[in-house]
């Protein structure tokens, strides 16, 4: 078989996709209730500079590290590499929170000093938001639950 088709069609990487897909889907449906308009760029382009409920990050790496779990059939050493590749994803989107936060305080501190904003044409930096905790925890349930319940049909 082809490798790129054996790649493509590997059931970590179809599970991941549709955990990430579903937690994409989970985020545009609330961001569309949020404000009562259909919101369908939301599915591929994000919330804006929000991270979202849930995490699509988390979600697809939590479905990896299950689905690994499943097929080696067990605490293999692969899937412990999984499960710290996974956690440092995580630690990274909680993080960028800080960060951007910091620095988007710290720009919009020196633009207060430096501009007038009385006038429309200059605007604050947003808050970039990265994910908070429950929205982790949230898209790790969906990896997680996606993978239980598509892997038996893949395999």
């Amino acid at each position: 078989m082809n490798v790129f088709l054996e790649i493509l069609i590997h059931p970590i990487l179809v599970v991941s996709l549709i955990s990430g897909a579903l937690s994409q889907l989970i985020k545009m449906i609330l961001v569309s209730i949020r404000f009562r308009k259909l919101t369908l760029e939301v599915f591929w382009k994000g919330y804006g500079n929000k991270a979202g409920m849930p995490s699509s990050h988390t979600a697809f790496m939590a479905s990896a590290t299950t689905a690994i779990y499943i097929l080696d059939g067990g605490v293999t050493n692969l899937f412990m590499l999984a499960v710290v590749t996974t956690l440092i994803v995580i630690q990274t989107v909680v993080d960028l929170k800080f960060h951007f936060d910091k620095a988007s305080e710290y720009i919009n501190e020196m633009f207060d000093v430096v501009f007038d904003f009385k006038e429309d044409a200059w605007t604050k930096f947003e808050h970039v938001v990265g994910h908070t905790y429950n929205q982790i925890i949230v898209g790790a349930f969906v990896g997680i639950y996606t993978t239980l319940k598509i892997m038996p049909m893949l395999l």
